[in-house]
């Protein structure tokens, strides 16, 4: 048998500072690794400061796991049930000249808020793939949590045990790093005032969903390095936005939480948006411009933008513009706009009622007038 004792430190830290958060992370948590006639064992865990909710909530964004963990290429919800869900994943793994791309699909039982458990049902690259992750309160450090990793692997191609032994190393630092710095990213969340609204037309009548939670993450972007950092100071987003400076901004609105106060409404908007495998709408900025010229002119009480960026609808991933207007306020920045788009578009059936009676019509807009605070909030709520 061979075992690797290893140590957890640097690459973490390194991952976090990426967000401009001082991390209260510990160093040198252990992570062990052994094998034993091909199959490997990972056993490892870090101490967080975060709540069990925000932990949780990190590791049961399922779809969202490539955005923040380099190896997992594609990660689906295929079906849900109660208690459990099928969730098929690629994996990329290299070392040197080897590169080796890998298939689960994955039986994940969830047990609120502490255990979530998942075994690979496919053996397309595994003959076994199954492990756990589980959160518990650190009680020497009051306000962390625990997280700990376990995973049992016998792959079924064939590679020089060595090589292996270096890639299960090296890709489950990364996911822990990944889980960690996203953690601590989530934990400077704001919960923008205002309003976003979903509208659209239908045979009978218009209608409009409201968000009641949306989440959003603003940070201020070192163009030398890619670091992000909160900014509190609103004399600096002036100077920041006016001189175009880079900027990292997502926003994320949970379907569940759209409302139109008719409630089969609600009901058929959220089978056709997919809520249950895909849970949220999501905007990620990858770049934005001041609009300038005779065309669209200068705003005398705001600052004309146009964002580009990638728009997330039940699963369905397209580049987008939006043209809107900032403004600051006394207490943070007002960001102003809408989108038309087609529902079809996102691979979306415009949802019917009365056994096809009133049909909601393809094209529908995305309206906004959203006020970001430069104090973190605690609530998830969206108030006027």
């Amino acid at each position: 048998m061979i075992r690797y004792a290893l140590k957890l430190g640097l690459s973490g830290a390194l991952a976090l500072a990426l967000f401009g958060v001082s991390s209260t992370v510990a160093k040198g948590e252990p992570f062990s690794l052994s094998e034993e006639n091909g199959k490997y064992v990972v056993e490892a865990g870090f101490r967080v400061e975060a709540t069990t909710k925000l932990a949780w909530e990190v590791l049961t964004d399922y779809e969202r796991i490539p955005e923040f963990v380099e190896s997992v290429q594609s990660s689906k919800v295929k079906e849900r049930k109660p208690d459990s869900l099928r969730l098929d994943q690629e994996l990329k793994a290299s070392y040197l000249f080897f590169t080796k791309q890998s298939k689960v699909s994955l039986r994940v039982v969830e047990k609120r808020p502490t255990t979530i458990s998942f075994k690979d049902e496919s053996r397309k690259s595994f003959d076994i793939y199954v492990g756990s992750w589980t959160i518990a309160p650190n009680k020497e450090h009051a306000g962390s949590v625990n997280v700990t990793y376990q995973l049992t692997a016998k792959p079924n191609f064939s590679v020089p045990s060595t090589i292996v032994s270096i890639i299960f190393e090296k890709k489950a630092k990364e996911l822990l790093d990944g889980v960690q710095a996203e953690i601590v990213r989530r934990k400077t969340v704001i919960h923008p005032t205002g309003e976003l609204v979903l509208e659209g037309t239908s045979t009978l009548h218009g209608w409009s969903s409201k968000a009641t939670q949306i989440q959003m993450w603003l940070h201020v972007v070192n163009a030398k390095d890619g670091t992000t950092t909160v900014v509190r100071d609103l004399d600096k987003w002036r100077e920041v936005v006016s001189n175009n400076l880079p900027v990292f901004c997502e926003v994320v609105i949970p379907v569940k939480g759209m409302i139109s106060g008719e409630g089969k409404l609600d009901e058929k908007l959220n089978d056709a948006l997919k809520s249950e495998e895909h849970p949220s709408i999501r905007f990620r900025m990858s770049e934005y411009a001041i609009r300038r010229g005779s065309e669209d002119g200068d705003v005398a009480d705001g600052i004309p933008v146009r964002a580009k960026g990638k728009l997330v609808i039940a699963g369905k991933e397209k580049s987008v513009e939006l043209d809107i207007t900032v403004r600051f306020t006394e207490t943070g920045v007002r960001i102003q706009g809408s989108k038309a788009l087609l529902m079809t578009e996102f691979d979306v059936d415009p949802p019917k009622l009365m056994g096809g009676i009133i049909k909601a019509h393809d094209p529908i807009t995305i309206r906004f007038d959203l006020e970001a605070p430069l104090t973190v909030s605690v609530g998830n709520t969206v108030t006027n």
